[in-house]
């Protein structure tokens, strides 16, 4: 894989943050699979982004930590 430039990444996070799904950055710049990002995962995400408190019922294989992981990556680079 070929390295990515000091000025395209600047490029990529000015458009990153422009974005507004919240899961844009997964997909595009983390590369996650789309089968990963299943319809629990997107609708915590844009819940978070959507409103100022968000609550997940509790269970087991849901992927909150795995989301909530990929939702700090995702606010440090559109807000920080």
């Amino acid at each position: 894989m070929k390295p990515i430039s000091l000025e395209k990444k600047v490029e990529i996070c000015k458009l990153l943050r422009t974005e507004p799904d919240p899961l844009y950055i997964a997909k595009h710049l983390l590369k996650i699979p789309e089968h990963w990002l299943w319809d629990g995962v997107q609708r915590m995400a844009t819940s978070v982004f959507k409103n100022k408190y968000t609550a997940v019922q509790a269970g087991h294989s849901l992927s909150k930590d795995y989301t909530a992981g990929l939702l700090i990556i995702t606010w440090l680079i559109k807000y920080f």
